[in-house]
């Protein structure tokens, strides 16, 4: 049986979209089994699936350019319109320069 195990160290980070702050996780332990991912609760509550609805579906949507960028989005929003135009725009010797800063400045 082949598991992945994937410990990334805890940070917080506080976005404002709007007027409101929201404090998101950005680091889970997630298991890759048989192609599968297995993710924690409240990572699925962010990508859409909501309690409520019992064996409610989400369809996602993942994109990303080799050899570092991959985003996993709900299908269908405004999300995954960014992802995409992220990837789209990372040929551009610009974004690339964006995305190696912001890669640097995480570490």
């Amino acid at each position: 049986m082949m598991m992945l195990h994937r410990a990334v160290r805890s940070q917080t980070h506080l976005l404002r979209p709007t007027k409101t702050f929201y404090r998101c996780k950005t680091d889970y332990n997630v298991t890759l089994h048989n192609n599968i991912l297995y993710i924690p609760k409240d990572l699925a509550e962010a990508l859409g699936w909501r309690k409520d609805q019992g064996h409610h579906v989400t369809e996602l949507s993942l994109c990303g350019i080799q050899p570092e960028f991959f985003a996993i989005t709900p299908a269908g929003t405004r999300s995954e319109l960014l992802a995409r135009g992220t990837v789209e725009s990372f040929m551009q010797r610009n974004m690339k320069t964006i995305l190696e800063d912001l890669k640097e400045s995480d570490q």
